[in-house]
């Protein structure tokens, strides 16, 4: 098991939590939306922290290792909508 499979099971698990809970508030979503646009921003300006990232958890290359965090993301609008 390379290090990123527990991790990305931890995020799917707190994705479906998060579903399960709706305790949800204005503020919680900016809050998201504030931090999920700077990482996104950083890693655009930066890409290289994106294969860091991705080579300290097991993951071949930073573009792969964002589709895998983005996937749970777009799982959780589509519970949301």
């Amino acid at each position: 098991m390379i290090p990123a499979q527990p991790i990305l099971i931890g995020v799917l698990v707190a994705v479906a939590l998060l579903y399960f809970s709706r305790l949800r508030s204005k503020a919680v979503d900016g809050l998201i939306v504030l931090l999920c646009f700077g990482g996104a921003s950083l890693l655009v300006m930066r890409p290289n922290i994106a294969t860091r990232i991705a080579h300290l958890v097991g993951v071949g290359r930073g573009a792969d290792l964002i589709v895998y965090l983005a996937l749970p993301g777009l799982l959780m609008m589509i519970f949301l909508l």
